[in-house]
């Protein structure tokens, strides 16, 4: 996608929502259930590193499995395959975020686990319709959805070890070494190849998203005005944010956070806009790594200077 098709000022709308919606949750669950922040937070998160390093190891491992997977289904151009492996992703992420969610919010209700499993067992088939939408603005609001719920579901349960933050730290270049010399890299230059050979042969055979392999990869992904992003991009840009708000939110006055929600969002939009920059030169790349490095850099250098004694 060439960057004179790209309208700058839709995908700044619909990307800023992401930060903004889950630094407000967060806050609010922080006050709610009187969650650790600041200096308590950051001991917690520092003491769990050497205990979350088997569990980043699991976490690559899966991620690399993922991607060959859905590579592999790609390449044999497994319509059903397809289809399957995303119903399984898209009901497991929405299933898991409904229902963890629900659970922290009815905790203090009398059959509050089983209100949790009944409700999200009735909304996880319309999130996973949004998402399955050919509508992208419909498709929009169900990836943001969902993806909020699971950042905030792993902010509620993982607060007191280092897990986020080694995420955090690991993504943006897992998200760089899949995308340009691993599984997700070939497996969108294997749709490119099969989006020429339709163009050349469109007389006899054509395909289309709902009958094709690549499936996988354009249903985990979500048309804006000119750029794609995938599942994956809305739940670390919410995680990132999330995590931030945690640490910050009881070292600053109301205004303070404030100026710091309006400050973190400007750098994070700046970070995302010089990444699809880069990314649109080449055609495709991966649209995770500088907000995700702008938002932990942002956050731990307004820590040290907010502790600074």
């Amino acid at each position: 996608m060439g960057e004179k098709n790209v309208n700058w000022s839709i995908i700044m709308a619909k990307v800023a929502p992401i930060p903004v919606i889950s630094m407000i949750l967060t806050l609010m669950i922080v006050h709610m259930y009187n969650m650790p922040t600041g200096q308590r937070y950051y001991t917690y998160m520092m003491q769990g590193v050497p205990i979350t390093l088997p569990m980043i190891i699991y976490i690559v491992v899966l991620q690399l499995a993922v991607a060959t997977v859905m590579y592999l289904i790609v390449k044999s151009r497994r319509v059903r395959a397809a289809r399957l492996g995303f119903y399984i992703i898209t009901v497991m992420l929405s299933f898991f975020s409904l229902y963890a969610t629900l659970y922290a919010a009815f905790a203090n209700l009398s059959n509050g686990d089983l209100l949790s499993l009944v409700f999200s067992i009735i909304f996880t088939p319309v999130l996973v319709k949004m998402i399955d939408s050919e509508n992208h603005n419909i498709k929009y609001i169900g990836f943001l959805i969902v993806c909020i719920l699971a950042s905030l579901s792993l902010i509620e349960y993982l607060y007191d070890t280092s897990l986020i933050f080694l995420i955090l730290l690991l993504m943006p270049i897992m998200d760089v070494v899949l995308v340009y010399w691993g599984p997700l890299g070939k497996s969108i230059q294997e749709i490119k190849k099969r989006r020429q050979e339709t163009t050349i042969d469109s007389k006899e055979h054509v395909e289309t998203s709902s009958r094709d392999s690549s499936s996988i990869i354009t249903k985990l992904t979500v048309r804006i005005d000119g750029i794609m992003l995938g599942i994956g991009d809305f739940l670390l840009y919410s995680l990132a944010s999330m995590w931030s708000v945690e640490l910050l939110a009881g070292l600053l006055p109301p205004i303070g956070l404030a100026i710091y929600f309006i400050v973190y969002t400007l750098l994070f939009l700046l970070s995302f806009y010089i990444n699809i920059k880069l990314c649109l030169r080449r055609g495709y790349g991966p649209a995770s790594p500088l907000p995700l490095i702008a938002a932990v850099a942002t956050t731990l250098l307004s820590y040290y200077l907010l502790t600074l004694k």
